[in-house]
């Protein structure tokens, strides 16, 4: 279900679970001294964490299961009528923002497990490295050839 359709049908998130991401938010405010702006989107996508379990009727941290974290990561990936589909680094950063509300209610006894602990955030593409243009090929070639050149440039020539 969409953000969308969410907030259309009326699907509020649970007092419960507004407390719990208040008091995970403190504790990075207070004891992690996160930046302003990482508590932002923090704060950002919990609430979009929030949005898709209460449309699966979820009302307490305690009863999220790995199916809802597993579905929402996954929307965030591919995007709804309301937002688009966040990068790889968006949503790396959202199912860390989940990850630690979990492994904080856990801690906190809100929780009896944690539904995130199996999954894993997207991992970014490798890149391929750049090839050197051909020009700086032939002048690394060339320097290597140099007379009087010595140790490794003269072990190659």
């Amino acid at each position: 279900m969409t953000d969308a359709a969410v907030r259309r049908a009326g699907a509020e998130p649970a007092p419960a679970l507004r407390r719990a991401v208040r008091t995970y938010l403190d504790h990075l405010t207070v004891e992690r001294g996160l930046s302003a702006n990482t508590l932002a989107s923090y704060r950002r996508d919990l609430d979009r964490y929030l949005a898709t379990l209460a449309a699966a009727g979820v009302t307490d941290l305690a009863a999220a299961g790995p199916a809802q974290v597993e579905a929402h990561l996954a929307r965030l990936r591919a995007g709804d009528d309301d937002h688009p589909p966040l990068a790889v680094s968006s949503a790396a950063r959202a199912a860390s923002a989940v990850r630690g509300l979990h492994r904080f209610a856990l801690r906190e006894g809100l929780a009896g497990a944690d539904p995130s602990r199996d999954v894993r955030p997207p991992a970014p593409p490798r890149r391929l490295p750049r090839a050197l243009p051909v020009d700086a090929v032939l002048r690394l070639l060339e320097a290597a050839d140099l007379p009087g050149a010595t140790g490794d440039a003269a072990a190659r020539a």
